[in-house]
């Protein structure tokens, strides 16, 4: 399997509920759900990271980041960590920030930004 990965940018700041809502399948998120995720998708609006195209879902999943933007990532992903369906740290921020820190964190699936969220750079050149 040839897995492609690309360096890109972060387009996921400005969101409205309403489109955050859409994003969900199955049932609706509280507003406090909501304005959790805006509040993480203002964060790392801009970033440049590294993804790879998912395999599961439309999309591309991150797989990787500099050094000067591992706060805001972290913090990302703890506020991600806060939905109370999938996350494991639900108001655990010292448990996170301890198996973060010790590089023992784990996250329980793949973080996925959708196609209109990643704008492409170039194509990483695998050695």
């Amino acid at each position: 399997m040839n897995i492609k990965l690309f360096k890109a940018k972060l387009n996921t700041g400005g969101k409205t509920s309403e489109q955050v809502r859409n994003e969900f399948d199955g049932s609706a998120p509280s507003e406090e759900e909501i304005q959790n995720w805006i509040k993480a998708y203002n964060l790392v609006d801009g970033i440049e990271v590294v993804v790879m195209e998912s395999g599961i879902y439309e999309g591309y999943t991150l797989a990787g980041w500099g050094h000067d933007v591992d706060e805001k990532v972290r913090e990302f992903v703890y506020l991600v960590e806060q939905d109370p369906v999938f996350g494991t740290y639900v108001d655990e921020r010292e448990e996170f920030m301890n198996d973060w820190e010790n590089e023992e964190y784990e996250p329980a699936g793949s973080l996925v930004f959708k196609n209109e969220d990643v704008e492409i750079i170039e194509e990483l050149k695998q050695k």
